[in-house]
C-alpha cells in the first residue's frame, strides 16, 4: 500500500511496519464518529497511539460498505516536521499533488480542489500548529462540502462541529468495566518482545512481571514498545523491578510541575529511562539527531552529529544500535528513491526528549550550524551545477531532504537570532531552480519574503538576488505586475538567459525570448556536451511558444515542443509537461486535426488543475486555448467532443506524451504500456543496449565512432517510440524483452 494523495484515485495507506493490536472498541467509536460527523479530532498524549488508530480507521472506512464516500481517496498529511503555521497550506497542497504555481493564496488552491472531491483528509499530529489547523479544519468543512477531517492532536482544534475522542490507554486486566479488551497492552508487549528475543511467550510463569511492567506503564503503547526492546540487555523481572525502583524518581525529574495529564508524564518517564540505559555514545546521538525534520542517512549524521565524545567512525554502529532499541525508525522509501541507502526518522516524542537533552548539553549550537552548514552546501552546488549531469540525481535528493532544508531556513531566519541571516538569504536564493522543479513556487517567494524582511533597507546590497529570484518565480505563477517590479529592484543581478526569455515572451518580445534562448541552448541544448533536463527543457518550450506565434514555423513549434517535452516528463514537471501538451493540442487545432487536438488538450487538464491554473494566467495563452477548444467542439459535436476530453484525462501520463510526440491522430490502443524494445532498428536497439548496460553517451559515441550529438538524437527518438523519458526505464524495457525472447 502507499500514501494516498487523492488526485483522482481512491488513497491507500502505507503498510503497518508492526502488527496492530487490539483497539476493537476504539475502531467502532471512530468509525461511527466519521459516520456523523465531517471533523473528528483523536487526542492524546504523545505514545497513546493516536496515529495508528487513526490510520487503521482510515484504512477501514475506505475499504467498507461506507468506502464510497472517500471515492476521491484519503490523503495523509504529516504535520510533525512543520515548525512554521503558514506553511501548513503548502503541505497539505503538496501531499494533495497541487504544485503552487497559480495566483491568489494557497489555501484558496487547496479549497478549490477539494470543493469537488470525496475525500478523507488526515491532519496528524496538530498540537503544534493548533490555530493554524483549527482555521484549515473550519475552512475545509465550511467550503467544501464532501471532505471529512480526522486530525491526531494532544489538544482540540475547539472548531464548531468538531467532535473529540480521547484515545485511552492499552487495556489491563482489570479494566474491563472501562470497556477495554484487557489483555491488549499484554498482548502488545508479547508481541514486540518476541521480534527482540526470539522464543518468546507470555507464560502463567512471567505472565505477573508482565503485567506488573505493562501496568507500571499505565499500558502506553510507545513505553511498552520500548520496554520490550530493553529483554535484550536484561531479564524481565530485572527489568520489572528496575521501573518499579526508579518510577517515582524519574516522574519527579522530568515533568515539568504542571497539572499535566499523568500518562504523558509516564511516557516521559518511559522515555527517560530508555535514554538511561544508552551508552554515552548512543545518548549524544539521539540529541544531536534531533535537529532533523525529516528522515535523513548516515552520512548526513556523520556530517552533523560527529564531534567531542563521538567521533565521526562510531555513527554507523551506533545508529544501528538506536535502531535496535527503537530509537530510531528506518523510513520507507518512495519508489524514486529505490535503491538509495537506508534513511532513518525519530517518532515526535522521541526528537522532543532528545531536543531537551541536546539543550542541557551544551552542544546545541555546535550541531545546528553544523546542519545549517549541511544544506546550505547542498544548496549552493545546486544552484551553481544546475546544469550538471547529475541535475536529476541532485533534484531528487533535495526532495528527499525537503523537511530537513525546512528546518534550516527556519533556523537562520527565526526571529531571535540575527547571526546567521546571510546564510538564510544564500539558502533561499540558492534554490531557486529547486522551487520551480519541486513545484514549490509559493513556498520559495514565502522564504524569499522572509529573507527581505531581514534586510529591509531599499538600497541593502543583500536584497538584490533575493529579489530576482522571487521576480523570477513571481513571473512562472503568472504574477507578472509584482514579478517585473522585483526583477526591476533586482537588475543589478545578471538573471539566468531562459528567465529573460520567459519574461520576454509575457512582454510580447518574440524576437527577444527566441534570442535569450538560443544563448541559453548553447549552453546546454543539442550542440553542448552538458546534459541537464530542467533549463533546456523551458528554454525548448519557451522557443516553442515564440514559434508557434509565427506562420510557416509549425514543424519548427512541433519539434522543438517535443525536446522540451521529453525533458519535462522525465523530470516530472507537471507544469512544465501541460504547456508542451498544450502547445502540440493547439497546433494540431490549426491544422484542422480537430481529434488530435480533443485528446491533447483533454490530458492536458488534469495537469492544469494540479498546477492550479492553466498558462500562468497569461490572457493571450488563454484565448489560443479557448480557441482551440471551440474548433474542436464545433468539429467533432459537444456531446463527443466533452467524451473525449474526459476519456483524455483518465489515460496515463506516460501514454499521452507519446502520443503527443509520435504526431498520431488518436492514441495507439496498448500504448499505456511502454512498447517493446525489439520494435527498435538494427542501429537504435544497439545503441538502446549499450545505454542499458550502463555506458553514457560519450562512451558510447567513442564505441560506434559515431558523434556524441548522434547519440543524443538516437536516445530521443528512442524514448520518443517506446513511450519512455529515462535510461532507467530503457535498462528495464531492454532486460524484459531479452527476458521474453529467452
Amino acid at each position: 500500500m502507499s500514501v494516498g494523495h487523492a488526485t483522482g484515485q481512491r488513497g491507500r495507506l502505507a503498510a503497518e511496519t508492526t502488527e496492530f493490536v487490539g483497539r476493537t472498541a476504539e475502531l467502532r467509536r471512530v468509525e461511527v464518529l466519521l459516520r456523523e460527523r465531517r471533523l473528528v479530532t483523536l487526542m492524546g498524549p504523545g505514545g497513546v497511539g493516536k496515529t495508528r488508530l487513526a490510520l487503521r480507521a482510515a484504512e477501514i472506512a475506505g475499504g467498507g460498505q461506507h468506502g464510497d464516500e472517500y471515492r476521491d481517496g484519503i490523503c495523509l498529511v504529516e504535520l510533525s516536521a512543520v515548525r512554521d503555521p503558514e506553511l501548513l497550506p503548502h503541505t497539505v497542497a503538496s501531499r494533495l499533488g497541487l504544485p503552487e504555481h497559480s495566483p491568489g493564496s494557497q489555501l484558496d488552491t487547496v479549497l478549490t480542489h477539494l470543493r469537488e472531491r470525496h475525500l478523507l483528509l488526515i491532519l496528524d499530529t496538530c498540537e503544534h500548529l493548533i490555530d493554524a489547523c483549527a482555521l484549515f479544519a473550519e475552512a475545509v468543512i465550511t467550503e467544501t462540502p464532501s471532505v471529512t477531517v480526522l486530525a491526531t492532536s494532544r489538544e482540540p482544534l475547539d472548531v464548531t462541529g468538531e467532535s473529540c475522542y480521547a484515545v485511552p490507554t492499552l487495556g489491563l486486566p482489570g479494566a474491563e468495566a472501562q470497556g477495554h479488551t484487557p489483555a491488549d497492552a499484554i498482548e502488545l508487549f508479547g508481541l514486540r518482545a518476541a521480534a527482540v528475543v526470539p522464543g518468546f511467550a507470555v507464560t502463567s510463569a512471567n505472565r505477573a512481571d508482565v503485567v506488573r511492567l505493562c501496568t507500571g506503564l499505565d499500558g502506553m503503547p510507545l513505553a511498552i514498545e520500548l520496554a520490550a526492546v530493553r529483554l535484550k540487555a536484561m531479564p524481565l523481572a530485572e527489568l520489572a523491578d528496575r521501573l518499579d525502583q526508579q518510577h517515582d524518581r524519574r516522574l519527579a525529574l522530568l515533568t515539568d510541575g504542571g497539572p499535566g495529564d499523568g500518562r504523558h508524564r509516564t511516557l516521559r518517564d518511559a522515555i527517560g529511562w530508555s535514554y538511561d540505559l544508552c551508552t554515552q555514545a548512543e545518548q549524544a546521538l539521539w540529541a544531536r539527531l534531533s535537529v532533523f525534520a525529516g528522515s535523513f542517512g548516515v552520512d548526513a549524521a556523520e556530517e552533523v552529529c560527529a564531534g567531542g565524545e563521538l567521533s565521526r567512525g562510531q555513527i554507523f554502529e551506533t545508529v544501528v544500535r538506536l535502531v535496535d532499541k527503537s530509537v530510531l525508525i528506518r523510513a520507507e522509501p518512495r519508489d524514486e528513491d529505490s535503491g538509495q541507502l537506508a534513511r532513518y526518522r525519530m517518532l515526535d516524542t522521541i526528537r522532543e526528549f532528545g531536543a531537551d537533552q541536546l539543550a542541557a548539553s551544551g552542544t546545541a549550537t555546535d550541531t545546528r550550524n553544523r546542519f545549517i552548514n549541511r544544506y546550505l552546501a547542498k544548496a549552493l552546488y545546486f544552484g551553481e551545477h544546475l546544469l550538471d549531469d547529475d541535475q536529476l540525481a541532485r533534484f531528487r535528493e533535495l526532495r528527499r531532504e525537503h523537511a530537513n532544508i525546512r528546518a534550516a531556513l527556519e533556523y537562520t531566519l527565526s526571529a531571535d537570532q540575527r547571526e546567521r541571516d546571510h546564510d538564510g538569504a544564500e539558502l533561499a536564493t540558492a534554490l531557486y531552480g529547486y522551487w520551480h522543479m519541486s513545484g514549490g513556487l509559493r513556498e520559495g517567494r514565502y522564504w524569499l519574503a522572509k529573507v527581505l524582511d531581514r534586510f529591509p533597507g531599499p538600497s541593502s546590497p543583500e536584497r538584490g538576488r533575493p529579489l530576482a529570484v522571487r521576480g523570477y518565480l513571481g513571473a512562472m505563477q503568472g504574477e507578472a505586475q509584482e514579478a517585473v517590479a522585483d526583477a526591476t529592484e533586482g537588475t543589478t543581478l545578471a538573471i539566468l538567459d531562459v528567465h529573460l526569455a520567459h519574461l520576454a515572451h509575457l512582454a510580447g518580445d518574440l524576437d527577444g525570448a527566441l534570442s535569450y534562448v538560443g544563448q541559453a541552448l548553447h549552453r546546454f541544448g543539442d550542440t553542448s556536451e552538458i546534459k541537464e533536463r530542467w533549463a533546456q527543457g523551458w528554454a525548448y518550450a519557451i522557443a516553442g511558444l515564440a514559434l508557434f506565434w509565427q506562420p510557416g514555423r509549425e514543424a519548427e513549434t512541433a519539434q522543438t515542443t517535443s525536446k522540451a517535452l521529453l525533458a519535462k516528463h522525465e523530470l516530472g514537471d507537471i507544469v512544465g509537461m501541460a504547456y508542451c501538451i498544450e502547445i502540440h493540442g493547439w497546433l494540431a487545432g490549426r491544422a484542422g486535426r480537430h481529434l488530435r487536438a480533443a485528446w491533447l488538450l483533454g490530458a492536458a487538464e488534469p495537469l492544469w488543475e494540479r498546477a492550479g491554473g492553466r498558462l500562468g494566467g497569461t490572457a493571450a495563452l488563454l484565448q489560443v486555448h479557448d480557441q482551440a477548444i471551440a474548433a474542436a467542439r464545433e468539429a467533432l459535436g459537444g456531446k463527443r467532443f466533452e467524451a473525449l476530453l474526459a476519456e483524455a484525462g483518465q489515460h496515463p501520463i506516460d501514454q499521452m506524451v507519446a502520443f503527443a510526440i509520435d504526431d498520431a491522430d488518436e492514441p495507439a490502443a496498448g500504448r499505456a504500456r511502454p512498447q517493446p524494445a525489439s520494435q527498435l532498428t538494427e542501429r537504435e536497439a544497439e545503441i538502446a543496449n549499450l545505454a542499458a548496460s550502463g555506458m553514457s553517451n560519450p562512451q558510447i559515441a567513442e564505441h560506434l565512432f559515431i558523434s556524441r550529438r548522434t547519440v543524443d538524437a538516437h536516445l530521443q527518438h528512442i524514448y520518443a517510440k517506446l513511450g519512455i523519458s529515462s535510461r532507467g526505464a530503457l535498462a528495464t524495457l531492454v532486460r524484459r524483452d531479452h527476458a521474453e525472447r529467452t
